[in-house]
C-alpha cells in the first residue's frame, strides 16, 4: 500500500517564485501585450484608413449619379467660358463660386439646373458640391470632399466628366462620359 504524504509536508517542502522567474513572467507577459497593441493600433488605423475611402467614395458617387443625370437630360449646358471646359480645382479655387449651369426639360418649360463648388466655410480646406433646381429653390447639398470636378464637351452631345476627392490618404478619381440626348438632337 502506498502512503500519501500529509498537506503538512508538503506545503513545507514547496518553494516560492524567484526573482529570476518573476521577472522572465513580466518580460513575455510584456512582449505579448506590446504586440497585441501595436495589432489593435494596426487594425484601428486600416479601419479610418477605410471608412475615409469608403466615404469619399460615395460622395464622388453621388455627385456623379446627378451629374449625369442632370446632362444627359440637359438642352444646354451652359459653361462659364465658352473655348475652356469646367474645371474647378481646388488649387485655382480662391474665393469665388464656381458654378456649371445646366438648362433642363421639365414638362412644358424649361428649368435652370445650378451646380455650385465652393469651400464648406471660411479658412475651410473641405469643398462642398450643391445643387439648385430651378431659379428661387435653396442650394442643396450633393457631396463633400469633391477637390476638382471637371465637365468638358469633346464632340457635340457628348460630355466628359471627372470627379477627384481627397482622403486624407490619397486622391480618388471617377469619370465617365455622358451623351446628352437633347444636346445630340
Amino acid at each position: 500500500m502506498v502512503m500519501l504524504p500529509e498537506w503538512r509536508t508538503i506545503l513545507h517542502n514547496q518553494r516560492g517564485v524567484t526573482l529570476v522567474e518573476a521577472l522572465t513572467a513580466a518580460v513575455l507577459l510584456a512582449i505579448v501585450l506590446v504586440g497585441a497593441f501595436g495589432l489593435y493600433e494596426q487594425g484601428v488605423r486600416h479601419w479610418v484608413h477605410t471608412e475615409a475611402n469608403l466615404d469619399v467614395q460615395d460622395n464622388l458617387r453621388i455627385a456623379m449619379d446627378f451629374l449625369v443625370r442632370d446632362i444627359r437630360q440637359a438642352r444646354e449646358i451652359i459653361f462659364p467660358s465658352p473655348e475652356s471646359p469646367v474645371d474647378f480645382n481646388k488649387d485655382i479655387a480662391g474665393e469665388t463660386e464656381k458654378v456649371l449651369i445646366l438648362i433642363v426639360p421639365n414638362g412644358e418649360e424649361d428649368v435652370k439646373v445650378t451646380y455650385q463648388w465652393k469651400t464648406s466655410g471660411a479658412g475651410s480646406e473641405r469643398f462642398v458640391l450643391d445643387r439648385r433646381y430651378g431659379e428661387g429653390s435653396p442650394y442643396n447639398r450633393v457631396a463633400y470632399g469633391i477637390t476638382r470636378v471637371l465637365v468638358e464637351q469633346p464632340v457635340p452631345g457628348v460630355v466628359e466628366i471627372m470627379l477627384s476627392g481627397n482622403t486624407g490618404y490619397e486622391e480618388l478619381t471617377v469619370q465617365t462620359t455622358v451623351r446628352a440626348r437633347a444636346l445630340s438632337e
